[in-house]
């Protein structure tokens, strides 16, 4: 399958995605209106999921101010899948049901942040990329800390420039 455009301009390599999701499909896990949705939908329909080969990060200064006690590079090594029925599971991605469902069985009493946020890529030390449902902005979250609102790290604006600003592992 063909690079995305979008990462293809950074040199970022971005393989082994599963089949192309059908964009009802897609809706029906994003629901609401949020900026960015149409941008979430359109790469899932193309692209679903896949893995940073060769790795890639993201800054986030690029965004916001960050102090110098602040993480700013963030590492990437996959975008989660979304499920198909009838269609074999990827044996090199997880799947977007399969994180909610594992992150709300260790975090009970963050169900209000599930709700409100779809866990769509992480690292490679088991930490989170989320999309928030309301604002469309990109999130992370420290895997063994409470996942919460307030303690989730403001990534990028949403999710098109979450994309476009992913890049090879160094600066």
């Amino acid at each position: 399958m063909a690079q995305p455009a979008v990462f293809a301009r950074n040199n970022v390599a971005f393989n082994d995605s599963s089949p192309s999701v059908p964009v009802d499909l897609i809706a029906a896990l994003v629901q609401g209106r949020f900026p960015g949705r149409d941008d979430f939908i359109e790469f899932y329909s193309k692209h679903n999921g896949g893995y940073f080969d060769g790795g890639a990060v993201f800054y986030r200064d690029t965004f916001y101010e960050v102090s110098a006690e602040d993480r700013n590079r963030l590492e990437l090594e996959a975008f989660h899948c979304i499920e198909v029925p009838g269609m074999p599971p990827n044996p090199r991605l997880v799947s977007i049901v399969d994180v909610m469902e594992w992150r709300a069985d260790r975090h009970p009493d963050a169900l209000a942040f599930f709700e409100r946020h779809i866990p769509f890529g992480c690292d490679c030390g088991d930490n989170d990329y989320w999309l928030d449902m309301r604002t469309g902005s990109v999130k992370f979250t420290i895997a063994g800390e409470h996942i919460r609102a307030d303690d989730a790290i403001p990534v990028a604006p949403d999710f098109l420039s979450f994309c476009e600003n992913i890049q090879v592992m160094q600066r």
